[in-house]
């Protein structure tokens, strides 16, 4: 490996065009994997107050294999994070940060740190199993479950077959079948790390406006300064920093199963799930469209509609807006002291960081 770049010297990668610079990162050891939060807090904002209570956990399920998780704050966690295809337990990173509640953050089977599944199955109703053992055993008194993409709709599956763990759901730009349930994991394994950051990014959706893509670093910086990646820059490096492997022959390899971009299964099925649930759905910008939104509706009338920042396109809510979408979920867990069983459309107000209004 070439000269090392220190994590203090991040801050030299600011410029995409010097995306390369990322090749020169060693990867991390395990101890040191929080060594950024600083310069997470940064990116979204928050005052800085010195390094939480943070440590990775694991646990062995019944399914077989051990299951990682991201465990936060002092005290029995209040909030599970459930990440995208593709993505690890550190996409919430922004988000619990400012939400300043006791969390666990999962990887999924085959993500992050957790072991491949033997049989390279990774659709929503297999990977439940091992998702609900691992909430009852790093946080059976959970008061939400905040779940994207595949962890999202896995997450649906293990409310309905053990409510008890999941007394209240949110889907972030989630649907059976639509927004980021159809967000694919990469699968090709990246020819450096510049290259996994071209490939990170291309899994945000196209800006609609007709951007630059994602195919090479200028085209990154394209979208970002358009709006359509606006945010995630600081992400997309810190993923990739802890998302790829460096190979004994000097290659690069992502963490998560190959398998998992492969993964094709009916999400029909889970409209009935979802129904039963009576999610609280947030939603951004270029994921769900009005037609998705209008289906939601007529199938689960119960669930509520929350209608996050719409500045910028393309991009993730938690890492475009982690702070406003805390205070979506602290608005949820007011709501859950209130009412059993909300319903109808409801517009929500952010929050500073510190769950104190704005």
């Amino acid at each position: 490996m070439s000269e090392r770049l220190a994590a203090g010297d991040l801050d030299q990668l600011d410029d995409v065009d010097r995306l390369d610079d990322l090749d020169r990162l060693d990867d991390v050891d395990p101890e040191n994997e929080f060594t950024l939060l600083e310069d997470t807090a940064g990116d979204a904002g928050l005052d800085w107050h010195g390094p939480p209570l943070v440590g990775r956990r694991w646990f062995n399920p019944t399914t077989g294999g051990h299951l990682s998780a991201v465990l936060w704050g002092p005290g029995p966690p209040q909030v599970v994070f459930v990440h995208d295809a593709g993505r690890s337990a550190r996409q919430w990173d922004a988000v619990i940060l400012a939400l300043g509640l006791p969390a666990a953050s999962l990887d999924l089977p085959g993500h992050g740190r957790s072991n491949w599944r033997r049989d390279g199955r990774y659709e929503p109703t297999r990977l439940a199993a091992a998702v609900g053992e691992a909430i009852a055993s790093f946080a059976p008194r959970a008061r939400l479950v905040v779940g994207s993409g595949l962890g999202g709709l896995t997450a649906l599956v293990v409310a309905a077959r053990r409510p008890e763990l999941v007394r209240r759901l949110v889907l972030l730009d989630t649907l059976p079948g639509a927004g980021r349930a159809r967000r694919r994991a990469v699968g090709d394994a990246p020819a450096s790390r510049t290259d996994a950051v071209r490939q990170l990014a291309s899994t945000f959706p196209p800006d609609a406006q007709g951007l630059p893509g994602a195919g090479s670093p200028s085209g990154v910086q394209g979208r970002s300064a358009a709006g359509g990646l606006r945010g995630a820059e600081g992400f997309l490096r810190r993923e990739v920093l802890f998302g790829t492997v460096g190979e004994p022959d000097g290659s690069w390899a992502w963490r998560h199963d190959p398998a998992v971009a492969a993964a094709s299964y009916d999400p029909s099925p889970l409209w009935d799930h979802l129904a039963g649930a009576a999610p609280t759905v947030v939603h951004g910008a270029g994921w769900l469209s009005s037609d998705d939104l209008d289906v939601l509706a007529r199938r689960a009338p119960r669930a509520r509609i929350v209608a996050g920042d719409g500045s910028g396109s393309g991009s993730d809510l938690e890492t475009q807006q982690p702070v406003a979408l805390a205070g979506h979920l602290l608005d949820v867990l007011a709501a859950a002291q209130t009412s059993t069983a909300p319903a109808g459309t409801d517009a929500t107000t952010p929050t500073n960081g510190q769950g104190a209004r704005t």
